[in-house]
């Protein structure tokens, strides 16, 4: 039985965590409180003592049980040069075991010197780190999706900005509950001139991202080494253990000054309660952060039926807000009871969005039986007092032709909180009116303009030409002489089964666009997405489901579309091919950038040769041996321009989707011919740490390489050159 002296101990033992370490130049300078080291000298060691100290089994004892938990950790670990350069994926989604773990340190640390030697050689004025690297890692977890724990960890010394992104990321974070722990390396008194040279750690930015995402921030001199023991150690309860439900005691760590946030005076004069300390300058390494004059403004104030509650509270966490706390009240002489429920999210430092629900019931009742009083809805703006004043005259400023400098700050909060409260009327009227004749109209824009309030999932899928592949080299040598139009005509059966079968699996569609699954309880809202004339994307999104629910329904549809099965020559064949990894943030084609996180090798043909009409015909040549080999070796069609083609393939390596794309770019009137090999980073333990890409790409080179003699032996380059 649950009683006040209940513990509720919550863990989770398979992690993956990703390390985005700060590899500006500011992380080069010599920590002189910290025994003389350099910075990244102790970015380096933290992750060596977090990985080993995570990797160490313990005992797990209670009442009923005892148990011996090994950690099951994959590690992804980033290097981040700052805004002005590109991140390094050093290494991606590797299974640790204690037997792999110095293997793995060593190929870390020779991964981060040789990155750094490049960083070196080219390296910009630009010395800090910024917020974009945190979103990158989300990219990182989203590449491998699976039920793990994520994690994000930032090693940083906290020369940063603040990034014009910091708002989406952090809410992004929140939303899918990624834990965050931000690493502090050097200065663990604060800003030291002696040991950072003069670059100043923007505390407040790096405070307000730990507030904003919800997550932990400590101090790289905290973190100890550590030996076998029975008890989590305390690796194991920072990253593993959630808080105590039942408990108010808290991971304790040294206190320091600088980490006290400062005192909130709401609705103050602060100007008359400024102590000594305040007044006194300069400030001492321990004197406490003056307080802070906050205003709490007000914006609207509205009902909404109690129906809706757990639409208000899935809506308000998926973009971000965090439960700041839970209050329960009881009024004997009205016999009623109130529940408070305080939503917060942070927008800026000392500025932040309340979101507070308020529901009254009679007491002696189960607050989830019968009718009930519609909610009372108050969203609000606590902000310091300058921000403050310039928000409630927000109008002011937009008709006077000389804007403050946080004019589009107080402009985007305005254009946010009208989102929340239309969001929210939007809602209740989908919940009042079921059989309104515009109710798929409106929720079919609704989802589309705000999809991030719902639960959502993605499936990529690749649909394939039903054509002998001996057609298909026809299609090669169209591509070479410049004909690209009608790419989802020779894929018109493959298409036709797919919107059959997602017509079969949906309970209606709507509109030729949208399919709706209904429950008992809810509805799946599907949408399908062209990326490209092969590439289908489609999208998910659940209301009124919880996620046992949702697996099911979303298993029912990969089942769907997985089992379509076509004849081609009396022999069964899968014109749809169903990926779990989202291959639209994988493809490389010519609308796309490079992609930073993924490695890539360029191969140039007959570049040192002069243009004349055997190389024009060679060339034509070498992309439809090139296109077709690619066919032959099982790689599946992208996405085709005028000028490119690109193709990919999957494989499983040691219980991981790999995608590995080929990109043939072609050019007639300059005659060049130009292939290029993407996949992401893998690295493969087998008695040492091997480069699955460099395996790949040699593996590709020599393949390529015997198409050679046969490109030169053509007979119609020979015919060309006898006349």
């Amino acid at each position: 039985m649950l009683n006040q002296n209940t513990h509720i101990k919550v863990f989770n033992h398979r992690q993956r965590i990703v390390f985005v370490i700060d590899m500006s130049q500011s992380m080069l300078t010599v920590d002189v409180s910290d025994r003389a080291r350099v910075n990244m000298t102790t970015a380096f060691e933290t992750v060596c003592k977090t990985v080993d100290g995570l990797l160490r089994p313990f005992e797990f004892v209670t009442q009923f049980r005892e148990a011996t938990v090994q950690p099951d950790l994959r590690i992804t670990v980033v290097g981040d040069p700052g805004p002005d350069g590109l991140i390094r994926v050093l290494m991606q989604d590797i299974p640790i075991t204690r037997q792999q773990f110095d293997p793995f340190i060593e190929k870390l640390y020779d991964l981060m010197i040789e990155f750094e030697n490049e960083l070196l050689e080219k390296r910009t004025k630009t010395d800090y780190s910024s917020f974009r690297s945190l979103g990158d890692a989300l990219l990182m977890l989203d590449l491998d999706p699976d039920d793990r724990q994520q994690t994000i960890v930032f090693l940083t010394n906290g020369v940063c900005c603040a990034g014009s992104d910091r708002k989406e990321i952090c809410s992004r974070m929140v939303s899918r509950m990624v834990h965050v722990v931000v690493i502090q390396i050097g200065a663990p008194d604060g800003f030291t001139p002696s040991a950072e040279f003069g670059r100043v750690s923007n505390m407040d930015w790096v405070q307000f991202l730990v507030q904003a995402c919800n997550g932990l921030f400590i101090y790289s001199g905290d973190c100890p080494y550590t030996q076998d023991q029975t008890d989590p150690n305390f690796y194991h309860l920072l990253y593993l253990f959630k808080p105590e439900l039942g408990s108010h005691t808290q991971q304790e760590y040294p206190l320091r000054p600088v980490d006290e946030l400062p005192v909130r005076l709401i609705n103050s004069n602060h100007s008359n309660q400024q102590t000594k300390d305040e007044q006194g300058f300069p400030w001492l390494k321990d004197t406490k952060a003056p307080g802070i004059t906050k205003i709490l403004c007000g914006y609207k104030d509205y009902k909404i039926p109690f129906q809706q509650l757990k639409h208000l509270i899935h809506s308000r966490l998926s973009q971000g807000f965090i439960l700041q706390h839970c209050k329960h009240r009881k009024k004997t002489e009205k016999n009623s009871e109130k529940l408070e429920l305080t939503f917060v999210l942070y927008w800026l430092p000392n500025v932040n969005v309340d979101y507070t629900i308020k529901i009254y019931w009679e007491s002696n009742t189960d607050l989830f039986q019968g009718d009930r009083k519609p909610i009372r809805v108050e969203l609000n703006v606590l902000a310091h007092h300058s921000f403050a004043v310039l928000f409630i005259n927000v109008h002011d400023i937009e008709s006077q032709d000389v804007k403050n400098s946080l004019h589009n700050r107080l402009v985007q909060l305005h254009k946010f909180l009208r989102d929340i409260y239309e969001t929210d009327e939007t809602i209740k009227f989908l919940t009042e009116n079921p059989s309104a004749s515009n109710y798929w109209q409106i929720l079919s824009q609704f989802l589309m303009i705000k999809p991030d309030i719902l639960d959502t999932k993605r499936l990529s899928v690749v649909l394939q030409s039903t054509s002998q592949l001996v057609h298909q080299s026809d299609r090669a040598v169209q591509v070479a002489n410049g004909s690209v139009e009608q790419g989802r005509s020779r894929r018109q059966v493959a298409t036709i089964y797919l919107y059959q079968h997602l017509a079969r699996w949906a309970s209606f569609v709507w509109n030729k666009t949208f399919y709706i699954k209904m429950t008992e309880t809810g509805y799946c809202f599907l949408q399908v997405i062209w990326e490209t004339e092969s590439l289908v994307s489609i999208v998910g999104s659940f209301m009124g489901l919880d996620l046992p629910m949702q697996d099911q329904v979303w298993q029912s549809l990969e089942q769907e579309i997985s089992g379509i099965v076509h004849l081609r020559n009396q022999k069964p064949f899968s014109p749809i091919i169903v990926y779990r990894k989202p291959l639209d943030l994988l493809i490389v084609y010519e609308k796309i950038q490079a992609r930073p996180f993924l490695r890539s090798k360029t191969w140039e043909w007959f570049h040192n040769m002069q243009s004349s009409k055997p190389l024009t015909r060679m060339v034509q040549l070498g992309f439809q041996m090139l296109y077709q080999d690619r066919l032959e070796e099982g790689f599946k069609h992208l996405a085709e321009s005028v000028g490119s083609a690109t193709f990919c393939k999957s494989v499983q390596v040691q219980e991981r989707e790999l995608v590995i794309q080929y990109c043939i770019e072609w050019n007639l009137s300059k005659n060049t011919l130009k292939t290029q090999l993407w996949m992401e980073t893998s690295w493969i333990y087998d008695n040492g740490f091997m480069d699955w890409f460099e395996k790949i790409q040699q593996k590709i080179y020599y393949r390529v390489f015997h198409l050679t003699p046969g490109l030169f032996e053509s007979d119609q380059i020979i015919d060309i050159l006898l006349h």
